[in-house]
């Protein structure tokens, strides 16, 4: 029998021991683990942690400070909080031309459509390149930048997400509805063709002098 190995735990026919080690076994087998240790350390500091995606030309033209409807967050200079949806949307708007009176201050994404049309600002279902799409689920619901419309009637979309401050795309949605800003034109209705009325007149004889120079004689 080794008598170096210690029995720890015996039932049902689990035998559970380890072997005494000197003092100097134990030394290495310390340093042996404080060195694997340190090594893991360093490398998962030498791994950079995955950046946030992020659309530079808002990042440049957002104006950050700090209010108390945000959650302590920044809010923008366009009465939303920094990096949400809804300031990525307004910073588009913005950027489209729209007055900001037309934007700013319509609330969360899904107060988003019912603010609009409050204002006068046409709402539906017809996709525009241009146009603001919105959803009224979850918390506080969805905006997005309509970039394209696909030929399915699907929409590619430009996004930012107010969870993760980042910003992400998607090539294949279907929203809600839409918001149509002044930027977004819409073609005129095509007018209704008239009916036509045909008026005949009678014809009348006309006599000229060549008539007579015509005239044959038997």
């Amino acid at each position: 029998m080794d008598a170096n190995l210690v029995t720890l735990f015996r039932a049902r026919g689990v035998l559970i021991q380890y072997r005494r080690r000197s003092v100097y076994q134990i030394g290495v087998f310390n340093a042996a683990i404080s060195l694997c240790m340190a090594v893991c350390a360093v490398f998962v500091l030498a791994v950079p942690a995955a950046a946030k995606q992020l659309d530079p030309s808002y990042e440049a033209a957002t104006t950050r400070f700090w209010v108390s409807f945000c959650e302590g967050r920044p809010a923008d200079q366009r009465s939303y909080c920094w990096r949400n949806c809804t300031s990525y949307v307004a910073y588009r708007l913005e950027t489209a031309g729209v007055t900001a009176s037309d934007y700013q201050s319509l609330g969360h994404a899904y107060q988003w459509a019912e603010s609009a049309a409050a204002r006068g600002i046409k709402v539906g279902l017809e996709p525009k390149a241009g146009a603001v799409a919105y959803w009224t689920d979850g918390i506080y619901g969805h905006v997005a930048w309509v970039e394209k419309v696909n030929g399915d009637g699907t929409v590619a979309t430009s996004n930012y997400d107010g969870f993760t401050e980042s910003f992400y795309a998607e090539d294949s949605v279907r929203p809600e509805g839409y918001i149509y800003f002044s930027n977004v034109q819409f073609d005129p209705p095509k007018p209704k063709p008239q009916p036509v009325t045909a008026i005949f007149e009678p014809l009348k004889e006309v006599k000229s002098p060549l008539s007579k120079m015509l005239t044959l004689k038997y």
